[in-house]
């Protein structure tokens, strides 16, 4: 149990660095197969390329015979109508007002040109019962991963009637300037875990509203 609660808090830790510093690094998630880029329409390429290998023969006259190469390339969209959805299509909700998805490296990051608050998607698998965490284990933990850590709320919710742990903390990530308030929805669909990680650094009326909105919108298989 105490690993599963450790995976949690490094899981949200890094999401939020990713959420401020932004992400460059080749997506290593589970989810998404092959090597995967988001573009400017919000689709994310899959490319498969084979090589039909064969080993050089030399006739009479000296020629040889060249190998050939086929490949292959299939585009998924993760954003359509409004809405992005997951691969696999297990998850899928509502983008609110500008935010966007800008990035699908190590997570899929959400955010808007009109504001430094972001959001993030993590998917994992489940190796253990989310009713089981307990709010002072994962006090534990969050106090190694963040300076000056408080704890506002803890609650086991159900979210879409699956189990799930709403968290809501602030303090101060380590390299980034500043306080950081961080509401977090940890949602587990049979072997499926789910971590939205919102980051707020601009403090305004309207991003928890997003909040709310975005976890409504939800649509869970």
């Amino acid at each position: 149990m105490k690993a599963l609660k450790t995976i949690l808090a490094t899981i949200i830790a890094i999401s939020s660095v990713i959420s401020l510093t932004g992400c460059t690094e080749e997506n290593t998630s589970s989810v998404t197969s092959g090597n995967s880029s988001v573009t400017s329409s919000d689709t994310m390429s899959e490319t498969t390329s084979s090589t039909d290998e064969s080993k050089n023969t030399e006739s009479d006259n000296g020629s040889t015979a060249n190998s050939s190469d086929t490949s292959s390339e299939e585009e998924v969209q993760l954003v359509k109508d409004g809405k992005f959805v997951l691969p696999n299509g297990k998850l899928s909700f509502a983008l609110q007002e500008d935010y966007t998805l800008v990035s699908d490296a190590i997570v899929y990051q959400f955010g808007c040109e009109s504001s430094n608050n972001k959001f993030n998607l993590t998917v994992s698998t489940a190796t253990e019962n989310i009713e089981d965490v307990d709010q002072d284990e994962m006090t534990k933990t969050y106090e190694t991963t963040m300076q000056d850590f408080k704890l506002v709320s803890f609650e086991h919710i159900k979210v879409k009637e699956k189990s799930a742990i709403k968290m809501q903390l602030t303090g101060k990530l380590y390299g980034i300037e500043g306080e950081t308030m961080l509401t977090q929805y940890m949602i587990q669909s049979g072997t499926d875990a789910y971590c939205f990680t919102f980051t707020q650094t601009d403090y305004y009326n309207k991003f928890p509203d997003i909040i709310e909105a975005t976890i409504d919108s939800l649509e869970i298989k």
